[in-house]
């Protein structure tokens, strides 16, 4: 198990993705109940996602483990993992809205071609950012 009650989403993303990278610092900030922790698709956290749901293994697309009211988990990819990790941060009401009215075929599409372009827009880095000491915990290895 990836989450906790505590802690109910648990994304993944590019580690080497400067877009993503700073997604997740902007998901930081607006998190303010922290029930987001973050994991870099390169680490030993997800190969255990994938070794539950090999399905994942070779997704271009953030994973979102979600933490279901049974306590039990369900991962969710692309548009759905983008909706749900958003859905009640009042920073990204709008986006949110604007998802929902989506269809989910229609904003895959577009999930799909952003993040075949994403690196050549906004770059590539082989270095992790620095993570506050007190941003730890939101980590995952």
């Amino acid at each position: 198990m990836v989450t906790t009650e505590r802690h109910p989403l648990a994304l993944f993303f590019d580690g080497e993705c400067c877009f993503c990278n700073r997604w997740v610092g902007r998901l930081m900030k607006v998190d303010t109940e922290r029930r987001t922790r973050f994991g870099a698709k390169q680490g030993a956290t997800f190969q255990s996602v994938v070794a539950a749901h090999p399905e994942v293994a070779n997704v271009r697309s953030i994973v979102l483990v979600r933490r279901d009211a049974d306590g039990g988990e369900e991962v969710l990819t692309r548009s759905a993992a983008v909706r749900a990790t958003i859905n009640g941060l009042p920073a990204y009401r709008f986006p949110s809205a604007i998802l929902r009215l989506v269809p989910r075929p229609i904003a895959d599409c577009g999930y799909g071609i952003f993040s075949r372009y994403r690196k050549v827009i906004f770059g590539s880095q082989n270095i992790c950012d620095i993570v506050k000491p007190e941003d730890r915990e939101l980590f995952l290895d």
